[in-house]
């Protein structure tokens, strides 16, 4: 067995999601691994959002160390020589990425709305349609500004995104992190409660839920926590923005019949908007500010949750 500083004996994955968009998920990512560096862990940012990957805008990489392609999309392509015209592809085609052009006589596949499902191929009568392995986005390790590595990935313009492809990410940033003796490993999910979602927190050490304190953000936040208890992941409720609406206590008795804890309160905070604004988590921006003190109380309990304290 290797240990590690701190008595890090086992990599540990702490996950970061939302019940939708929004929320402040990144935000906190970003200052959980920051203070994790401060704190001298050897700590691995990881982006697994493809749809919109924001943690790099708060930890800006100095570096690029390396940089990686994923291809576990498929595409249909026609084989024009074998094609008969007679348009069953078009008819069973789900997302409308066959199309037939006047002045021609073979349909053509609008490549940005194909979604890799193989039903026209299945049903073609010729077997004039094939499916191709296609790239679905690109991956990069990096060095942020604060001396820590980060590792992100972008979707392709048209690209899937699936909970096949976030697993395939958090696989590919363990093996890496192993690699290199990290303590732990700070990601920052996918919002909502999809399979992406399923993907993100599943054989993760924790899963911090972030919510703001409106109803909807509390609903898709409270079946992120379900998730999450289904998976045995253990979970600590996060409500961002707080301003003391009557909302937040109903929703605290809500996830006590959960036997969901909260661990943190992050108050409103104007500072936070300046530190969006310069590309800095709160906690380097201006450590004393309430929103900093209330993130670093979320920080201890959960370095408490994952054994780390």
């Amino acid at each position: 067995m290797v240990f590690r500083p701190h008595g890090v004996t086992v990599m540990k994955e702490i996950v970061v999601v939302s019940g939708k968009g929004g929320s402040g998920k990144t935000i906190i990512a970003a200052s959980l691994a920051y203070l994790f560096d401060q704190e001298g862990f050897k700590v691995m940012a990881v982006d697994v959002n493809v749809d919109t990957p924001n943690l790099r805008f708060l930890l800006p990489m100095s570096r690029t160390i390396r940089k990686y392609k994923v291809y576990i999309s498929r595409k249909a392509t026609i084989d024009d020589t074998k094609c008969n015209g007679c348009l069953k592809c078009l008819e069973v085609c789900p997302y409308g990425a066959i199309e037939s052009l006047k002045g021609t006589r073979y349909p053509r596949i609008n490549l940005l709305y194909c979604e890799g499902c193989g039903a026209c191929a299945l049903l073609c009568p010729a077997s004039a349609i094939s499916m191709l392995e296609w790239k679905t986005g690109n991956m990069a390790l990096g060095e942020t500004v604060f001396g820590f590595p980060i590792f992100t990935a972008q979707l392709e313009i048209g690209g899937y995104s699936s909970g096949p492809l976030v697993h395939e990410i958090r696989k590919i940033a363990a093996e890496i992190a192993r690699d290199m003796g990290i303590d732990l490993l700070v990601v920052d999910g996918s919002p909502g409660i999809e399979c992406t979602v399923i993907a993100s927190i599943a054989g993760a050490s924790y899963a911090a839920i972030v919510s703001e304190p409106t109803p909807q953000s509390f609903r898709g936040a409270f079946r992120a926590t379900k998730i999450a208890q289904e998976f045995r992941v253990l979970a600590g409720f996060i409500i961002n923005k707080s301003m003391g609406y009557p909302v937040e206590e109903e929703a605290e008795k809500l996830l006590s019949v959960m036997n969901a804890r909260i661990i943190g309160k992050i108050p409103y905070d104007y500072e936070v908007v300046k530190s969006l604004a310069v590309a800095k988590p709160i906690v380097a921006y201006n450590p004393e500010s309430k929103a900093s003190k209330a993130i670093k109380i979320a920080y201890e309990n959960i370095k408490l949750g994952v054994g780390l304290k």
